[in-house]
């Protein structure tokens, strides 16, 4: 059966998230998580957050957890929550 674009993208983006033969390219994650790919933001943020491969930037893994969490991702709501309460590349909201 033939790959449909999404599971070929998300195909993709392990690959280059887990460097399965490939260098981890950040620029072309970034660019297609900043065209708004889930998928691909997911795993640009995962990168950012943890440092995988690229300098670990806890800001710039935030802006796309909320961006993640406001298109209904559950696993990414609960992580911007906690980087929020903590102060995790923003400034804590103690509300």
């Amino acid at each position: 059966s033939d790959l449909d674009i999404e599971e070929a993208i998300f195909l993709y983006a392990s690959i280059l998230y887990d460097g399965n033969g490939l260098s981890p390219n950040k620029q072309e994650a970034e660019e297609s998580a900043d065209n708004g790919n889930l998928i691909s933001m997911f795993y640009y943020e995962s990168m950012l957050y943890i440092g995988k491969d690229i300098r670990k930037n806890a800001k710039e893994a935030s802006r796309y957890f909320e961006i993640f969490a406001n298109n209904g991702n559950q696993e990414a709501a609960f992580v911007y929550t906690a980087m929020l309460s903590n102060g995790i590349g923003i400034t804590a909201d103690k509300k």
